[in-house]
């Protein structure tokens, strides 16, 4: 006999965010801050990388200043009350889980061939640091089939686009083995396949099951 699923774990964990955010409101003033922060710095820093490339491939480009921003966002909505709009949140996890995956794929992969680069364990703490954010947004995860294919659409035109221009990093230069840029492509393209695979998964249950079911997971 199937065990009955209590909704009250899916309850709490549905507001987990919200509750926090009004719990511990300077925690969400900082990651704010420090998301928009990382944002304008990570916009600088990439600005003469953006401005040179073509504009139809800029919706494909950025990585480090486009979802600091965008967490900064939902949180911000958080802040007001606010749910966070559904394709916010699907999309934003969708992005930095999985490059906060792909981080400790490619750093040390590059690693291997280079040496130790203190550029690049410090790429890997910046990543994870906006990759673990994305948990938050869990409880968000409101998951259309429509999502799922322009989830898929975007971020494998975005893998083949970042193997094609070898824009896994800006520590790629023309002097980096190819088994590198070879590897990047295989193991993105794969964390991606992962990541529709589980949300296509979450789609066939309602968000209360969903969320009991990764309650009792911890």
């Amino acid at each position: 006999m199937t065990k009955p699923i209590s909704l009250k774990p899916a309850q709490t964990l549905n507001n987990q965010a919200l509750k926090l955010c009004q719990e511990r409101p300077r925690l969400f003033n900082l990651l704010i801050a420090l998301d928009l922060f990382w944002w304008l710095a990570a916009t600088i820093y990439d600005w003469q990388k953006l401005v040179s490339t073509p504009w139809y491939l800029l919706p494909f480009l950025p990585i480090c200043p486009i979802y600091p921003l965008l967490l900064a966002i939902a949180f911000i909505c958080l802040k007001r009350g606010r749910q966070i709009p559904a394709p916010l949140a699907i999309f934003t996890f969708m992005g930095a889980a999985s490059y906060g995956i792909m981080a400790y794929i490619f750093y040390p992969l590059y690693m291997s061939a280079t040496g130790l680069d203190s550029s690049a364990i410090g790429n890997m703490a910046w990543v994870t640091f906006y990759a673990l954010q994305s948990y938050l947004l869990l409880p968000y995860l409101k998951i259309w089939p429509g999502w799922i294919i322009i989830l898929a659409t975007y971020f494998f035109s975005k893998d083949i686009i970042d193997l094609k221009f070898q824009q896994f990093s800006y520590l790629i230069t023309p002097t980096t083995p190819g088994y590198v840029i070879s590897y990047s492509f295989i193991a993105i393209l794969l964390i991606h396949l992962t990541l529709l695979y589980w949300l296509t998964n979450q789609q066939r249950q309602t968000p209360a099951i969903r969320l009991a079911n990764l309650a009792s997971s911890r």
